[in-house]
């Protein structure tokens, strides 16, 4: 469900991306790379408990998320998935930014998945006192008390023309510090 999910936002990012600049919506592109941040996949306790049928290994796999999907949008830049926990949607922003400023590629998808799918995870952070007690994180602010789950899908399309100092997105963007 994970890569599902992740492919359907990536398509739609790459798609308004490649209309909102005037090219043809084809999705074939020799240097987009792909950066995906990704926590721990709940989908594979749940195989775990189903008898082996040989797909548990690239239905679940971290690694796997950013060359499936890559592969199925023909993108042929840089692949990159990261686990950073919290974090993992901005550091997959911050290095997409970066590999297009640095020439690494010419654009880039930057992009967060996680789905809640098991009640035991949920469990095991509330043992050990880690959520907040609000239901929500207070980031940065003196009511922070924990931490607030939850489960999305968001891509976003970097193009060169984003990462120059003339652009109106440069200092949104750069902010990652890349």
């Amino acid at each position: 469900p994970l890569q599902r999910l992740h492919l359907s936002t990536a398509y739609e990012a790459l798609y308004e991306a490649k209309k909102a600049s005037g090219q043809p919506p084809q999705m074939a592109s020799h240097d987009t790379g792909l950066f995906v941040g990704v926590d721990k996949t709940e989908y594979e306790i749940i195989l775990t408990e189903l008898p082996a049928g040989g797909h548990e290994v690239t239905s679940s796999g971290l690694a796997i998320i950013a060359g499936r999907v890559s592969y199925a949008l023909s993108l042929q830049g840089p692949c990159v998935a990261n686990n950073c926990a919290c974090t993992s949607a901005l550091v997959a922003a911050h290095a997409a930014l970066a590999s297009v400023a640095h020439g690494d590629c010419s654009s880039a998808l930057a992009s967060g998945v996680n789905l809640l799918l098991i009640p035991s995870t949920t469990e095991a952070f509330v043992r050990a006192g880690m959520l907040s007690q609000q239901g929500c994180c207070f980031t940065f602010d003196a009511r922070a008390n924990g931490m607030g789950r939850g489960e999305a899908s968001s891509s976003i399309a970097l193009q060169e023309a984003c990462v120059t100092a003339q652009s109106e997105c440069f200092d949104a963007l750069w902010a990652s510090g890349a």
